[in-house]
């Protein structure tokens, strides 16, 4: 049992503390049925792995009612759409990326910066991805895109 406890201790003491802003901090949001479910459906780490999803993608509009909502699975299929909460889902789009465009897709992935932003809802922008066996999620000021978002957007969005 001494073992046990000073196997984890060690784990914990090694990996060290979680740089600030390294993960979301979605308190200062309005905490709105709405908001839940877009929050909820984003960072569903289970539900998303399951269904082979790669990225994830939630644009906030206006309000928190509104979003636009991107998907890639691992086999390329991209799918994106405007979410009106308990309402409607319009302006639906889908494709299928070529082999270039995921390993592209998957490069620009891992050059998102691990730090999260805390703008107003009407610029919030929601980006969850797979990494390895776990399902992360960052945030990001959508009138101040990192570079890898850039990318991103110019692979996914439709032409």
């Amino acid at each position: 049992m001494g073992k046990i406890i000073s196997l984890f201790l060690a784990t914990v003491l090694l990996a060290g503390p979680a740089l600030a802003g390294d993960t979301p901090d979605f308190s200062s949001y309005p905490q709105t049925a709405a908001f839940r479910f877009f929050l909820t459906n984003q960072t569903n780490g289970a539900a998303e792995l399951r269904q082979s999803n790669l990225l994830a993608i939630s644009k906030f509009i206006d309000i928190d009612k509104v979003a636009v909502v991107y998907g890639v699975t691992q086999d390329g299929h991209e799918n994106d759409s405007r979410w009106v909460y308990q309402w409607a889902m319009q302006s639906s789009h889908s494709k299928r990326l070529s082999a270039e465009e995921m390993d592209q897709l998957r490069a620009a992935i891992g050059k998102l910066p691990p730090h999260c932003e805390t703008p107003p809802i009407e610029r919030l922008m929601m980006v969850s991805f797979n990494q390895g066996t776990n399902w992360v999620t960052r945030t990001y000021d959508s009138t101040n895109l990192p570079e890898g978002m850039t990318k991103i957007f110019g692979i996914i969005e439709t032409k």
